[in-house]
């Protein structure tokens, strides 16, 4: 007898149906859970019935798993809020003035009936003189200003973007140092916000001449 591999269904002119596969879960569902309690009360040993204690602990254990994972799908709705209420935070500094700890400026090209100021802040140690040295891309002293702290703190300076000889000096970086009774002081200098990034790392602020600039640099926004 000859065996074929005939398909009875083509044949009849029928098409065989796909076999329908259910996906697997990988999760217990509280349904599951209390599916299995059931078949273990059920088929429980007679002479050692189930203890309502061990009973009571594993609800206990379950609702404590389903409350770590309610408690995991609240901080992650809290976290997409903080985000985005940060994110509408930042772009409203657009335009406005960041204050950063740095000891280099950009001074921009003239521009008519426009101010070539550069504000400052230099932390004194204590009242008298803070001298400001003012160096260009070559190491040279253009300019030296001398402002006047009441006490210990910061005080405000400024530079027009003129040497020693009021000469307007010409657009590119310049560096800063300061002292305050002998010994160094701190310096800040504020730049225009340009525009707001958001990188795998984090939001970040692209300031005028400074380039990107986290959160944690910027000590004031004015």
């Amino acid at each position: 007898m000859t065996v074929t591999s005939t398909n009875p269904y083509a044949q009849l002119g029928i098409a065989q149906q796909g076999i329908v596969t259910t996906p697997r879960r990988t999760e217990l569902g509280q349904d599951d859970f209390l599916r299995l309690m059931a078949e273990q009360m059920r088929n429980q040993d007679p002479t050692k019935p189930l203890d309502s204690t061990g009973f009571l602990a594993q609800l206990a254990q379950f609702s404590t798993v389903k409350g770590i994972q309610g408690v995991n799908d609240s901080l992650l709705g809290v976290g997409a809020m903080l985000g985005e209420s940060q994110a509408l935070q930042a772009a409203s500094m657009v335009g406005r003035d960041a204050y950063l700890s740095t000891d280099h400026v950009t001074l921009d090209a003239p521009v008519a009936n426009a101010p070539r100021e550069i504000r400052g802040v230099a932390t004194a140690g204590a009242a008298g003189p803070v001298v400001v040295t003012i160096k260009n891309a070559a190491g040279q002293v253009v300019r030296t200003l001398t402002v006047e702290a009441t006490g210990a703190g910061d005080v405000d300076f400024s530079w027009d973007g003129k040497g020693d000889d009021g000469t307007a000096l010409p657009a590119g970086e310049y560096k800063f140092s300061a002292t305050s009774g002998g010994t160094d002081a701190a310096l800040q200098f504020a730049a225009r916000i340009d525009s707001v990034s958001f990188t795998p790392q984090g939001m970040v602020l692209n300031v005028h001449g400074q380039g990107a600039v986290t959160f944690d640099r910027i000590t004031r926004i004015a």
